[in-house]
């Protein structure tokens, strides 16, 4: 319903993005983020379209251009000091990583638990959620 009303909200874009990759569609979910490039306010979604881009080149088996990918969205969050933004990232990145397979994260592990400590009550219980619904292993105990 909001992108019939909205068509070019980049934020819509971006989540329906998210949502095709997730579920290995990866041609549609490229279709969908080019769309939020060019959407409504596409600097306001940059670094959601960075951490979308990084899935769906993990999900192509690109590992590395996936990681450059989420660890620029994670640039720009802490450029834009917007810490949960890039914790957000930095979940998602792990997540991928240990989906791939034989990547040892535990270095990335620590700094994400580091990264959780910047972040206020709600938005830490919020990304402890998020860790314990993504991962075999959540990365918070």
């Amino acid at each position: 319903i909001g992108l019939k009303a909205t068509p070019d909200d980049s934020l819509l874009l971006n989540n329906l993005a998210f949502v095709l990759a997730s579920r290995n569609e990866l041609l549609l979910a490229a279709k969908a983020l080019s769309k939020a490039d060019v959407g409504d306010d596409p600097e306001k979604t940059k670094v959601a379209r960075l951490a979308t881009r990084g899935l769906i080149e993990m999900r192509s088996k690109n590992l590395e251009t996936g990681t450059q990918l989420y660890l620029a969205a994670i640039e720009e969050a802490n450029r834009r000091k917007d810490v949960l933004a890039g914790a957000m990232a930095a979940a998602m990145l792990l997540r991928e990583l240990e989906a791939s397979g034989g990547v040892d994260v535990s270095i990335q592990r620590e700094a994400f638990l580091q990264l959780l400590e910047k972040l206020k009550p709600n938005d830490r219980a919020l990304m402890e959620a998020i860790s314990r619904a993504n991962h075999q292993n959540p990365l918070v105990p």
